[in-house]
């Protein structure tokens, strides 16, 4: 079971890649990062 920190730590590396493409692409708004939390949550 991962812990919170587990968590932001396992994800940290992706959550700056998708931060990364949203830069690229100005027109697709960036997710807030709680909303972007929730999606991978619920996807587990």
């Amino acid at each position: 079971m991962l812990t919170e920190k587990d968590f932001y730590d396992y994800f940290a590396e992706e959550t700056i890649s998708i931060g990364f493409v949203s830069t690229q692409k100005p027109e697709e708004p960036s997710c807030p990062k709680d909303h972007f939390t929730k999606l991978c949550v619920k996807s587990w």
